[in-house]
């Protein structure tokens, strides 16, 4: 998939994303949103890094044209700062679903 799409990669270099997350429980329940954005620092078939607006740790996602598309021409306000994003070049959203517990006793090494 990633490998196949090179051009694609190359373009997303310097462009501005808006990234909204929305975490999900193993049921299948809402917990939270996230809402950030940045600008592609690098993109390859490991992962799109994206540095964030807001400083804070670089945030990595696949590499999937699927998941990265052009963003329509608009404002977009950001939960939880309330700040609003103008025209941004790309937007991802994805939910991202919370790993299993693990069952049993602790582990040992």
């Amino acid at each position: 998939m990633p490998d196949q799409h090179p051009k694609w990669l190359e373009s997303l270099v310097g462009q501005r994303i808006l990234i909204g997350l929305t975490w999900v429980s193993q049921a299948g329940e809402v917990e939270g949103h996230s809402r950030f954005h940045g600008t592609v620092k690098a993109a390859s078939p490991q992962g799109v890094i994206v540095i964030r607006a807001d400083g804070k740790r670089d945030f990595t996602l696949p590499p999937d044209p699927d998941l990265i598309k052009p963003a329509a021409p608009g404002h977009y306000r950001l939960r939880g700062t309330g700040g609003v994003v103008e025209d941004p070049d790309l937007i991802c959203t994805m939910r991202m679903v919370a790993e299993p517990e693990h069952s049993g006793g602790s582990e040992s090494e």
